[in-house]
């Protein structure tokens, strides 16, 4: 993994502001069919989709019961457009706080890449995962362009920082490191 940033953008402030100035919650997490497709294959049981911004990809998912978070404002009027079980604030950065285990998978796409102290982050969004945990992050030349991400990874890095929660795979979809860890 290479840090690309010493400053961290990404403030709650930056994304709620970014959403409304630029009109960002249209792009936000661009829609992926592959990408959705691969976590739709992945899935099982109830499903927790953690920063998961405007919802392009949350609209897309199969599976008993969907419940999303994020912590801009905007996404989250976003998010309780699509009828999902539960959209709740959430800073994984600090202060939220998961049940542990309570749902079946959770999914991350696109999110490690924007903080810091991604292995805190990563921590708090295995926690509550019963079975499996998926993630998606920028392949290594992508991350480099984009104003927000802090940190670029490879296949090897994801596979080294996943390994510690269960069995991991990999592949690349639509320029992302796609991971599934059966916890």
């Amino acid at each position: 993994m290479e840090r690309i940033r010493e400053e961290n953008p990404n403030t709650f402030e930056y994304w709620n502001k970014t959403a409304i100035d630029d009109g960002f919650l249209k792009n936000l997490h661009h829609d992926k069919p592959k990408i959705v497709e691969a976590i739709n294959k992945n899935i099982t049981g109830t499903v927790l989709d953690v920063g998961a911004g405007s919802g392009m990809i949350t609209k897309s998912l199969v599976a008993d019961e969907i419940s999303a978070c994020d912590w801009s404002e905007p996404a989250l009027k976003q998010l309780n457009t699509l009828g999902l079980k539960d959209v709740f604030y959430c800073d994984i950065t600090s202060n939220c706080i998961f049940n542990p285990r309570s749902y079946d998978t959770v999914i991350a796409t696109e999110v490690l890449e924007h903080f810091t102290n991604f292995e805190d982050t990563l921590y708090r969004i295995v926690s509550p995962a019963r079975k499996k945990l998926i993630i998606t992050v920028p392949n290594d030349a992508h991350g480099k362009t984009s104003r927000e991400h802090v940190w670029t990874f490879t296949e090897d890095d994801i596979i080294e920082m996943m390994e510690a929660y269960g069995t991991v795979k990999t592949q690349i979809i639509d320029n992302s490191i796609f991971a599934v860890c059966t916890l």
